[in-house]
């Protein structure tokens, strides 16, 4: 068997969805009628590396000083490592391979597959050339294999042909570049623009909060909102005093009461920007935020009752002092997440008195409601663990 016999059989043909073929036949010129499709797809099976030809292009005609006359045609192709590479312009895939055919020579399957055998041949040759490569003249027999090459045309490439389409090659890079650089800064600017957006709506949403917040803390209040029944417990809103936001007080509880008529409560306070913002509760329904405790010398329910401006302002700014407090200013069982004192309100003002003024039976109840505070976080963790 033959060299080219060999060539031969290493080419599977693949061919690619035809192109209009009034298109193919402008590239082609006078010498295609065929409807050859392009691009044109061909598995070289040695290493499964598949040459794409995407155009083909007459590039002149010659008078042989034996009266034949040929046309030189150009084939612009892609070779790739591997079948689902990606093709890149300009790349190191690129090939231009030059070939002659007798002129009136249709470009069919024939010439098509001549082309990759004769290619693939030099690719093993001293001095072949990546970039562009000569194969010579092409015969529409398919059993001749034979190499015919002219130095005069293989002058002519290599004089007019190579240093006009490397010239085309930069200038295309050159397109591509710009058209790159156009499109980075088009980008830039579009994310400037939307960056400008983003940031004015924000800055309109914080204007807007912030006066929704002003006139909260010049209309303070406190109200029940409780839902359903809770065993004695009761769900407020309210405005946090410190950032205007909702003070969000739920399943506030009176858990005690000494002889001096001083309620002891307990209760879970946390803060939201929108009143109607979303609640999350644990799954033993525990609610959100600090757990805190605190003496009233009345009830909440009759605080609100009487609606008396001072007084709600005072228990508000009683209930906020957690919400609004630096944390080196925290207690430290505060700190750690646990239930604490938070103060006293009396005649309608937040009082002086700490935990140690306070009287037995409320401190004793106090110590025991934070040992079961500590008790239940602890069986909580393990149950993590």
């Amino acid at each position: 068997m033959g060299l080219f016999s060999k060539i031969k059989e290493m080419i599977k043909r693949s061919r690619t969805q035809k192109l209009n073929s009034g298109e193919d036949d402008k590239r082609y010129g006078e010498q295609s009628k065929s409807g050859i499709s392009l691009p044109y797809t061909i598995t070289l099976t040695e290493d499964d590396q598949t040459l794409v030809i995407e155009s083909i292009e007459v590039e002149n005609e010659f008078v042989h000083s034996n009266g034949e006359k040929t046309t030189l045609m150009v084939a612009k192709a892609y070779h790739l490592e591997r079948s689902d590479d990606a093709i890149i312009f300009g790349g190191p895939q690129e090939r231009r391979i030059s070939f002659e055919i007798s002129k009136g020579t249709q470009i069919d399957e024939t010439i098509i597959n001549k082309i990759a055998g004769y290619y693939m041949f030099e690719r093993d040759q001293a001095g072949y050339s990546d970039e562009f490569t000569y194969i010579g003249k092409i015969s529409d027999d398919k059993d001749d294999m034979k190499i015919n090459k002219s130095q005069g045309v293989m002058g002519y490439i290599q004089n007019r042909v190579m240093p006009r389409i490397e010239q085309e090659k930069q200038e295309e890079l050159r397109r591509i570049e710009e058209s790159n650089r156009a499109r980075e800064e088009n980008e830039r600017k579009n994310n400037e623009t939307f960056r400008a957006r983003i940031k004015e709506e924000q800055e309109k949403y914080e204007a807007t909060q912030n006066e929704i917040k002003q006139r909260r803390l010049q209309n303070p209040y406190l109200k029940d909102v409780t839902i359903g029944e809770m065993n004695g417990k009761r769900d407020y809103d309210g405005i946090n005093m410190g950032t205007g936001e909702i003070l969000r007080v739920r399943h506030a509880d009176k858990v005690g009461k000494d002889e001096n008529g001083t309620y002891l409560y307990t209760a879970w306070i946390y803060s939201t920007p929108n009143e109607h913002d979303v609640e999350f509760f644990s799954l033993e329904d525990v609610p959100n935020g600090q757990a805190v405790c605190f003496t009233l010398d009345k009830k909440i329910e009759n605080i609100i009752e009487k609606n008396d401006p001072q007084e709600i302002i005072s228990l508000l700014y009683l209930l906020t002092t957690p919400q609004i407090a630096k944390p080196q200013d925290l207690s430290k069982d505060m700190a750690a997440g646990i239930i604490d004192y938070i103060g006293d309100l009396k005649d309608g003002r937040i009082s002086e008195q700490r935990f140690d003024d306070l009287s037995g039976p409320i401190k004793d109840t106090i110590v025991g409601l934070k040992e079961k505070f500590i008790n239940s976080k602890s069986k909580d963790y393990h149950k993590e663990q």
